[in-house]
């Protein structure tokens, strides 16, 4: 009898962990459907879309390069210079999606640096 239960015991933390190391984690199984990235002045609105994780780290040197998140008019008047930034970002996971955005109010000194922290925030907090 104590044979059979020692025996039992030793089956189950046999197999617990090695069904544990089988299971795919939520990000492994995630895929990003789109991201889109909006900019608003008081005189301009510019949006961005973009199919990949990829594409949009790519896109958003490019456009971060050439300054086109605000017009040269809008940079005229440094001092009342607001952008209000939405970075959206959709992911997959089976028939399942989930949109998940964040948005911002800078100066238009901070643009840069405010998308690249949303990004960030975003990812994180689908990826866990």
């Amino acid at each position: 009898m104590k044979n059979l239960i020692f025996g039992l015991i030793a089956i189950l933390f046999i197999g617990i962990p090695s069904q544990a190391q089988n299971k795919e984690t939520l990000t492994e199984k995630a895929i990003v459907q789109s991201i889109s990235l909006v900019s608003k002045t008081n005189t301009d609105k510019v949006a961005y879309q973009f199919k990949s994780l990829a594409e949009f780290d790519e896109g958003l040197e490019i456009i971060l390069k050439e300054g086109a998140l605000v017009n040269t008019e809008t940079q005229r008047n440094a001092d009342k210079c607001e952008v209000s930034l939405e970075v959206s970002v959709t992911m997959s996971v089976g028939l399942a999606s989930v949109t998940v955005t964040a948005s911002a109010t800078v100066g238009c000194a901070e643009v840069a640096a405010t998308v690249t922290r949303l990004r960030r925030m975003l990812i994180a907090s689908i990826t866990g």
